[in-house]
């Protein structure tokens, strides 16, 4: 968040958190000392219920958005054949793989599992901007006292926000929306980020941002 003559000016997006530097330079070369007075909030969700939701967001686009709609992005739920992967292949074939690279700004297939490793970023954004800037928050959090999360983000940006923060409804439902998944790939995903998740607890102990953040963090509830 940026202000501009005392308006704030939002973007959200999940892809920024890979590109802290890019972000710091560009508000560094906006000028007005706006790179020391931007606001960065950062939610936090289990990895499991996080895939999933990636997995759920892709597989209802490529089957009902137009072709001349869908991006490269979309269709990596897809198969040769067109036709959806379930999710156990989905972690197989997406998820696993591009958690293993070490290339955190990689552009391709399966760079949005690759947010999830939270550590990773978050140790960047930690170095490139003051602490204190920043506000990391937990999606379980949200979801269980959404008025709390709204409280603390409002003393985190000194305003008040209009109306009521509730978790949004997913609008994009199907029956064919997988709502739990299997115990195979739950362990699997589980597995390979215990340590992943272990490092961004550490990382917010040692790193204490600002009084309204919670502290301990609470750990993820998969």
């Amino acid at each position: 968040m940026g202000m501009y003559d005392e308006s704030p000016a939002l973007d959200a997006t999940p892809d920024t958190l890979a590109f802290a530097r890019r972000v710091r330079d560009t508000y560094e070369r906006a000028g007005d000392n706006q790179v020391n007075t931007l606001k960065i909030i950062v939610i936090v969700r289990d990895p499991v219920s996080r895939e999933l939701s990636l997995y759920n967001h892709l597989a209802y686009a490529c089957r009902n958005l137009d072709q001349s709609e869908l991006s490269d992005w979309h269709k990596q739920v897809a198969k040769s054949d067109g036709t959806i992967m379930t999710f156990n292949e989905f972690v197989r074939d997406v998820t696993m793989p591009a958690l293993a690279t070490n290339e955190l700004q990689d552009l391709g297939k399966g760079r949005s599992s690759r947010h999830g490793l939270y550590a990773n970023h978050l140790k960047e954004w930690f170095r490139l901007f003051n602490r204190h800037q920043i506000l990391v928050l937990s999606y379980d959090e949200l979801c269980a006292a959404p008025e709390r999360v709204q409280n603390r983000i409002q003393r985190f940006i000194g305003r008040t926000i209009s109306g009521s923060l509730q978790e949004k409804i997913n609008s994009n439902d199907s029956q064919e929306k997988v709502l739990k998944p299997s115990t195979e790939a739950k362990q699997c995903i589980e597995t390979f980020m215990k340590a992943h998740n272990e490092r961004l607890y550490q990382l917010l102990e040692d790193n204490p941002g600002t009084v309204v953040e919670q502290r301990p963090f609470p750990r993820f509830q998969s």
